[in-house]
């Protein structure tokens, strides 16, 4: 059975780009072009292996609260953020919080990497 992933970006080319590599690594999709979308795809499907959500979006919800609320609804799912703009203060709030983290310019491949090994580790 294929990983679902929820794929989080606020720029359409690098959504698209990444969704097109994540297919072809045999990945389920959904593509959400802003925090709010997320936000409702998780309430309403609440089925996903993985959530890669970039952190910073223009307006509504950032990253943060995507994957805060994929916590709520399925504390189970793995999460990875991914940002521009890192921190040592964001990378321990990630660590506190059980969340993968990517700075950009990321690697297709290691976030493959990524989806997988958690994915793996939160496999019953």
């Amino acid at each position: 059975m294929a990983i679902r992933v929820l794929l989080v970006e606020d720029d359409t080319l690098t959504r698209r780009n990444t969704a097109i590599y994540l297919r072809r690594a045999q990945f389920e999709v959904d593509e959400a072009a802003n925090g709010d979308e997320a936000i409702r795809l998780i309430t309403s499907i609440d089925d996903y292996d993985a959530i890669v959500s970039d952190l910073r979006m223009a307006g509504g919800p950032d990253g943060m609260d995507v994957i805060a609320c994929q916590q709520r609804v399925s504390p189970r799912t793995s999460s990875i953020l991914v940002t521009a703009f890192g921190s040592d203060q964001l990378l321990k709030c990630a660590k506190n919080l059980n969340i993968e983290y990517l700075e950009k310019p990321i690697s297709l491949t290691e976030l493959v990497s990524r989806i997988k090994a958690s994915t793996t580790r939160s496999t019953p």
